[in-house]
């Protein structure tokens, strides 16, 4: 079953109901419809297969501490500015937001001194960013990491290619951002094992 919230003043009476939701997308008052939500949730609801959040205004760090976000498999988070870096999924796509190079060291460095699960795949969707700029993210990636980067990728200016960084945790951080059409740059940070 999908479930769409797209009425921000809706009052659900969900007393002595369960729902089995496998994919939720909800807009606006995010942690009051997720409070409101979680008590009714039938356990194999959990993980959520796809969860979609749309904020059109500023949101607090705290929201990403919910239960149903944190285990959701495929997270989807469109116009919502936080600590995303902190995040356990596997899955996280970011849309229409500023990326600049400290939010993605931060996360970077996050991920690199507490670990992070191989296979963890987060993307991260700029729609207002031109090709020097793209140039500057990628360069201030590769310099503050200049001792984890691979030796042949030290002295690149920018590449297609992505960065692979080092992990004391028996794997590798690679990251990228890559063109999609116009001036939307998509920031790729993927963990992966690293190659024998």
């Amino acid at each position: 079953m999908e479930f769409k919230n797209y009425f921000s003043r809706q009052v659900w009476d969900l007393r002595n109901v369960k729902l089995r939701i496998k994919k939720l997308e909800v807009h606006n008052e995010i942690k009051q419809v997720l409070s409101t939500l979680a008590p009714c949730l039938d356990e194999s609801s959990y993980p959520l297969e796809s969860l979609e959040l749309v904020q059109q205004f500023f949101t607090s760090d705290d929201l990403f501490n919910h239960h149903i976000i944190q285990t959701a498999k495929d997270l989807r988070i469109i116009g919502i500015h936080g600590n995303f870096h902190r995040l356990p999924n596997l899955r996280v796509h970011i849309q229409k937001v500023n990326v600049s190079p400290a939010t993605l060291i931060k996360a970077i460095d996050y991920w690199l001194t507490r670990g992070k699960e191989i296979g963890t795949h987060f993307s991260i969707s700029s729609c207002e960013m031109l090709e020097e700029e793209a140039r500057v993210l990628w360069k201030a990636i590769r310099t503050n990491y200049i001792d984890l980067v691979e030796e042949n990728q030290r002295l690149i200016d920018f590449s297609p290619e992505p960065l692979k960084i080092k992990s004391r945790f028996f794997s590798e951080l690679w990251f990228n951002v890559v063109k999609e059409s116009g001036n939307t740059w998509i920031c790729d940070l993927q963990v992966r094992k690293t190659r024998a």
